[in-house]
């Protein structure tokens, strides 16, 4: 081979490297470039999920919140009961799409529990006190999957309470005070 054929067949091959490394570089900067957009996107996808999560999720831990209270206070009924489930299923049927699927699994059964203890008490004189506590237990769990689908189920407060277990002795301390002064009371009687 000649001197000006060896020289062209290396300028052909360095010709031909470099392209193939110029494609190869380009391929992998598109593709890097394709994930961060992709990730840009999840990201903001989320971020908007978050959001509405935040928007609409308080509504519904007021209904919970709400009806505990009025099953703690003993002032349930069952007609507050249908109404509570009522409004349970209207949000339901407006903002459930954003739940997280195993917290739509739970809100299904949920809704289902009212349905069976509605239709099993048709005359409404059957919730026993069990079932009340029941209500109120599966309200606590639908209100723990709601906290932890927007993060603040397991979060630590930044700052800490210098007197919380001073302030939690002290309120165990005087309900059981006050239950014992019932306990007396009722035993009086």
């Amino acid at each position: 081979m000649s001197e000006s054929m060896v020289s062209l067949l290396i300028s052909v091959i360095s010709v031909v490297v470099s392209i193939i490394s110029s494609v190869v570089v380009t391929t992998l900067r598109n593709k890097a470039e394709l994930r961060k957009i992709q990730t840009e996107i999840e990201q903001a996808y989320s971020k908007s999920l978050f959001d509405k999560r935040l928007e609409s999720y308080p509504a519904l831990c007021r209904l919970f919140s709400g009806y505990s209270k009025v099953i703690n206070y003993k002032k349930q009924t069952v007609e507050n009961l249908i109404e509570f489930r009522d409004e349970v299923d209207k949000w339901n049927s407006q903002y459930s799409l954003f739940f997280t699927d195993k917290t739509a699994i739970f809100s299904s059964k949920f809704r289902s529990y009212f349905k069976e203890l509605l239709s099993n008490n048709i005359d409404h004189s059957n919730i026993s006190e069990r079932d009340w506590k029941d209500i109120r237990k599966a309200i606590g769990y639908f209100e723990n999957f709601l906290r932890a689908e927007i993060g603040i189920y397991d979060t630590k407060p930044v700052g800490k309470s210098k007197y919380i277990e001073e302030a939690m002795i002290f309120l165990d301390k005087i309900t059981k005070l006050l239950k014992s002064k019932d306990s007396a009371i009722e035993s009086a009687s």
